[in-house]
């Protein structure tokens, strides 16, 4: 039917009969109700009746209401379709996804009335024309309904109860009519439900729950309660007793609690129904998370595993499955039991981890019993009641020599193994089974040899035990380990104990002797006679305190020693004992307690051990300890000497000692300390024919000599018979002289060592020690003089940066006395240099304290010249003259004696010279001796280098730039000037340009004449004089050529004397030489420069001239003079526009433009300016 006639069809699909019940339909205005199983029938339905709405369950796998509904949606897109089952989250997220129209729980009693309530509102016609529900239908299905159902009004009170909801309460239901809803509860419960359940059905319109109801006759029960809101304000209430239900579940969850095993339950759809506390437990979550949800979805891990595939399998068919499985979540092993039924899955199981460890140790351990069986390094045999072999180990097999099968019939063929006792006779009627067997009790122990196929005797050590069964004796273990190797040790230990009886008795070095538990002698060897002196017949019997001191006996010494060694099996004692002769020797004695096999003490064995010897070498030692103690102290050779002597006197017990050291002088050893009988034994010493002392072969071969009787050739007065000699290393040698034969012992010689290696250290550390405070004492006269450096340094510094800003040499001449006189320890300076003819040294300047001594001292040349005072000394010798002390040994010469009154103690004059021109002497003079050492010497040298330069330059810049100079005029003809050898032999002219400054030595500029090029390159530019001959330019017959000078060099030599060069002309084999000097120059010492350095030097012409002065107006006239207009307008443009900026302002074009004339006239022009302003400018400079 359509909805459009106002009835309805619907279809359900796999109901169980509640669809069709006569309450829900007459509830449901539908036409009719149709029920189908499969998805099939479902389409057919819905295409023939005209079905308005489709209502599905959803059990698989009998029926999937997802897939019925992706059927339909194909061909009715709108048909509404509702899911009636008890579905998870997901499926309920599944169905509207594929979009579903609405979805009713089936759970409750109130189930069919909620389904009712959603197709009702899906089929009813839409729109106010609707027609009313037929009330007569509803009531019939409220009146007939099987379950308590009541209406209350906003007051909560009942305004209509069915018969069922009557009858539940024990009510008539004219009684309820009218009462209130909590006529229905106990007091307690009345409060509970007006502040908890009223409420949330205000909130959510509906509740559902248990609560406890209260009859007519009192009586409580539990029922199942749901609650709704109706639109008046009012509630539906549907009630049903569970009280029974109640009452077996809570039976049910104890019977299932009371299983010790894990156990849940799930439904057909995998869901969870019940889960024991063992369960929660096992699988870690609690019931009521998981109660009502699928176990694939709590459990997602188990997908795909066994445990699904079994799970399926068992309800597949029907048949329960046990199974084990590892659940790796819980890293355990459960075993599972699963019972299918109708309605679901019943599983028990219980983690079974531990048993299976259990079963695999147990497992393991026979594994290693057997292992242990089958590897054991004895023997193990059984064998039965009939002497048969039942089982061999490999072990057994290799001890015997052969298998199990090999021994078949072993009882009747025993002698094939040639059984032995003990004692190595051949074993005959008894066997170790045959014992056991006899005795029934273990046998241990038992020590047998036979003979293996191989022929090799061995033999074995057997143990058994027998095997019963029933108290009967059935079989009889046996082990058989091979201890042949220890019964051949213990047969060689015999032979060895028999072995070192003899030899015990055969020691000489050792006392070795048994004593009986009182220490009576029992026994005695041949080394106890040697150092004690008894015979064996002599002390056998005797106690042994016969052999200790009388004071030892006295002391209880020898009883104190048996009664340790008793109770603690052993005592020492190092001390005295006594010979028969009753001489003394040093023994260490130990005595050990010997027991019986029963524990009693049975006797003593006594070990004595002379060791006198070590015991004077101990003393020895110590006391050469004491010696090096006492070297650490001494300080001297003499003293480590002296020591020596006295040490070795008393550890060698030798009288005659002496030690000799190297005199490398001398090249001989001599005594520095000896004994007194040294002395007088050897009257002076060992003095052999070729005048070496005794001990000088131990000395130069550096190794210890032995002399059992005197060298050929040495004498002695003595009675001296020999001695030895130990080399003190690089140092001498300790001599000690024998009086007797076997004074020279090894020992003696051996300890002699000892002492010398310790003396010999000890001169070792002197001399380091010495060395030390030598290095000590170069250190602090080098700080000393490191410090005096620095001041004199100091003093040099401030002295140059006088010299930088001096303008003359008096400046700088003032300047240098000043900073010298003013630095400590110098207290006067002066100046001075020679003047006219008589070569007098006349002071110049002069500062500090000098007290008229310039006036009284007379400085001319005259007299010896180790009379001459220092300034007059250094200028007539041209060197450094240094007076390190001025107070000599009298008689003083007259300088000196005026030195040493104004209290000077030393003096220096160092000569002022620079490149071959000597300007005078500084003199210093300081107020203490030693001041100018070397050091000092060689830096006041090079300051007087350093002021020379100073007054050099201050002359030459005077030279160039004075207002009067003077003019000297040279010839010169010296065939070793390079300009002089080019001319002669190319015939050309030399002319000098002009020299420009530079870093090195200048770069000089000439011209040449009737010379070319090629000619000009051979003869000068090999001449060591110049460098990077270079042609500039060529002008017809003359080349203008640039040169770098070296200090070589001709002009170099006249510009570091001062003078400037102004014409240099060389032509033919002669030089023209002009140059100017300063007015205050020295122009004697000037020409004897130029005659010493140079040969056929003439001195043709000398004047003094002014240079004219140039002033700013005047100079601006010259070049007005010299340019013309457009040279000057170009000039003055070119440099008001920024040319000569950098960068440009403007360029030669823009200027060239902006004058109206081409860039090469402009260039032109501006070069010609150019020059005529530096000709100006320089010309006048040469």
């Amino acid at each position: 039917m359509s909805a459009g006639t106002g009835d309805a069809a619907a279809v359900a699909d796999a109901f169980d009969g509640e669809f069709a019940d006569a309450s829900v339909e007459a509830t449901v205005d539908v036409g009719s109700v149709e029920a189908t199983v499969d998805v099939g029938s479902v389409e057919a339905t819905v295409d023939e009746a005209g079905v308005d709405c489709v209502v599905s369950t959803h059990d698989p796998p009998e029926v999937d209401a997802l897939a019925v509904l992706d059927r339909l949606r194909d061909a009715h897109p709108t048909l509404p379709f509702v899911l009636f089952a008890d579905a998870s989250e997901s499926t309920v997220r599944e169905l509207y996804a594929r979009r579903g129209t609405a979805f009713v729980r089936r759970d409750g009693d109130s189930r069919c009335v909620a389904l009712a309530a959603e197709v009702s509102k899906l089929v009813a016609p839409p729109g106010p024309g609707s027609p009313p529900c037929d009330v007569g239908q509803v009531y019939r299905a409220l009146e007939t309904s099987e379950q308590g159902i009541s209406l209350l009004d906003a007051d909560g009170e009942f305004v209509y109860v069915n018969e069922a909801y009557a009858a539940l309460y024990g009510y008539d239901r004219e009684e309820m009519i009218g009462s209130h809803w909590s006529m229905l509860y106990r007091e307690e419960d009345v409060e509970w439900v007006e502040e908890e359940i009223l409420p949330q059905v205000e909130d959510e319109g509906k509740w559902r729950g248990e609560t406890v109801g209260v009859r007519h006759d009192n009586e409580q029960f539990v029922e199942d309660h749901s609650l709704a809101h109706t639109a008046e304000g009012g509630l539906v209430c549907i009630a049903r007793d569970v009280t029974d239900r109640k009452h077996l579940r809570a039976e049910l969850d104890e019977a299932l609690d009371r299983i010790r095993n894990a156990f849940y339950v799930l439904d057909k759809a995998w869901r969870f129904t019940y889960v024991n506390e063992r369960a929660e437990e096992t699988l870690g979550r609690d019931a009521d998370e998981i109660l009502g949800n699928s176990v694939w979805e709590e459990f997602p891990e188990l997908a795909g595993t066994t445990i699904e595939e079994k799970y399926r399998e068992a309800m597949k068919r029907q048949e329960s499955v046990q199974f084990e499985e590892f659940y790796d979540p819980h890293d355990a092993w459960h075993r599972i039991h699963a019972y299918p039924s109708e309605t679901g899955l019943s599983v028990y199981f219980e983690d079974i981890t531990e048993k299976r460890e259990t079963k695999a140790a147990l497992a393991s351990e026979r594994d290693l019993r057997e292992r242990i069986i089958e590897t054991s390094p004895v023997g193990i045999c059984i064998l039965d009641e009939d002497r048969e072999f039942e089982y061999m180990n490999e072990r057994a097999e290799e001890t015997l020599g052969r298998t199990k099968a090999d021994l078949a019939g072993y009882a009747d063929d025993i002698e094939a193994l040639e059984p032995r006792n003990a004692a190595g006779e051949p074993l005959r009627g008894e066997t170790p089974f045959e014992r056991i067997a006899e005795t029934e009790e273990p046998l241990y122990d038992f020590r047998v040899s036979v003979v293996r196929p191989d022929g090799e005797r061995v033999w074995l050590s057997v143990n058994g035990a027998p095997l019963f069964d029933d108290d009967e004796l059935t079989k009889v273990l046996v082990t058989l380990e091979d201890v042949t190797d220890t019964v051949l040790a213990r047969e060689e230990l015999e032979s060895e104990k028999e072995r070192f009886r003899r030899m015990v008795e055969d020691v000489e070095d050792y006392a070795i002797f048994m004593l009986d538990p009182e220490g009576c002698v029992r026994s005695w060897n041949a080394g106890a006679e040697r150092i004690k002196g008894y015979t064996e017949e002599e002390v056998l019997g005797e106690h042994f305190s016969t052999f200790y001191p009388e004071e030892y006996a006295e002391d209880g010494l020898p009883d104190r020693m048996l009664a340790e060694a008793a109770e603690t099996g052993r005592a020492t004692h190092e001390g005295w004992r006594v010979r028969k002769d009753g001489t003394r020797f040093w023994g260490f004695v130990v005595l050990t307690a010997l027991y019986g096999r029963d524990g009693d003490l049975d006797g003593f064995t006594k070990v004595t051990r002379d060791i006198t010897e070590r015991k004077r070498r101990e003393e020895q030692l110590t006391e050469l300890n004491d010696l090096s103690r006492d070297l650490l102290k001494a300080e001297t050779a003499d003293g480590i000497s002296d020591l020596a002597v006295t040490a070795a006197k008393t550890i060698l017990d030798r009288p005659v000692v002496r030690v000799s050291l190297y005199d490398a002088e001398a090249g001989s050893l001599e005594p520095t300390a000896e004994t007194p009988e040294a002395s007088e034994a050897t009257d002076g010493g060992f003095v052999s024919d070729d005048g070496r002392r005794f001990g000088w072969d131990a000395f130069v071969e550096n190794e210890t000599k032995r002399y059992d009787e005197l060298p050929n050739g040495v004498a002695s007065e003595s009675d001296l018979s020999g001695g030895f000699a130990v080399p003190l290393g690089r140092h001498g040698v300790l001599a000690v002289g024998a009086t007797a034969p076997g004074d020279s012992a090894e020992s003696t010689v051996e300890i002699a060592k000892v002492l010398a290696s310790t003396v010999t250290a000890a001169l070792d550390r002197t001399d380091r020690e010495r060395e030390v405070r030598e290095h000590e004492r170069s250190l602090e006269e080098k700080n000393e003089a490191l410090e005096r450096l620095n001041h004199i340094n100091e003093v040099v510094r401030g002295i140059d940066r006088a010299l930088v800003g001096a303008t003359t040499r008096v400046e700088i001449e003032e300047a240098v006395c000043a900073e010298l006189a003013d630095a400590d320890p110098y207290c006067f300076v002066w100046i001075g240099a020679t003047s006219g003819a008589t070569n007098e040294v006349r002071p110049r300047q002069w500062a500090g304290m000098e007290n008229n001594y310039l006036d009284e001292v007379d400085h001319a040349p005259g007299g010896p010249e180790a009379e001459q005072p220092p300034a007059v000394r250094a200028l007539r010798t041209r060197e450094t003259q240094t007076e390190p002390n001025l107070l000599t040994e009298p008689p003083f010469e007259p300088w000196r004696q005026a030195a040493l009154s104004r209290e000077y103690r030393s003096a220096v004059s160092i000569l002022l010279e620079y490149a071959g021109s000597l300007y005078g002497v500084v003199s210093v003079y300081a107020d203490d001796a030693g001041v100018f050492d070397e050091m000092e010497r060689q830096v006041l040298d090079e300051l007087g280098d350093t002021i020379a330069h100073a007054i050099n330059a201050v002359e030459s810049k005077k030279a160039l730039v004075s207002d009067s100079v003077v003019k000297l005029e040279f010839r010169l003809r010296d065939p070793d000037l390079v300009l002089t050898r080019a001319v002669s032999e190319g015939g050309g002219c030399f002319e000098f340009e002009g020299i420009v400054p530079n870093e090195g030595y200048g770069r000089l500029f000439f011209t040449v004449t009737g010379m070319d090029s090629e000619e000009v390159t051979e003869y000068i530019d090999p001449a060591p004089e110049v460098e990077d001959l270079g042609l500039v330019a060529e002008r017809g017959d003359r080349y203008l050529y640039e040169v770098s000078l070296t200090e070589q060099s001709f002009t170099r030599t006249l510009i570091d004397h001062g003078a400037v060069p102004r014409e240099i002309i060389t032509e033919d084999d002669e030089v023209r030489l002009v140059v100017d000097l300063s007015v205050d120059a020295d122009v004697r010492q000037f020409v004897e420069m130029m005659q010493s350095q140079y040969r056929d030097v003439e001195l043709v012409g000398r004047r003094e001239r002014e240079r004219p002065v140039r002033t700013r107006d005047s100079f601006r006239a010259e070049v007005s003079d010299l340019l013309t207009d457009r040279q000057e307008e170009v000039l003055r443009t070119a440099y008001l526009s920024g040319f000569f900026e950098t960068p440009r302002d403007r360029t030669g074009g823009e200027i060239a433009e902006s004058l109206d004339v081409s860039q090469p006239t402009f260039n032109s022009h501006l070069r010609a300016a150019q020059r005529k302003l530096f000709t100006l400018l320089f010309e006048d400079e040469f």
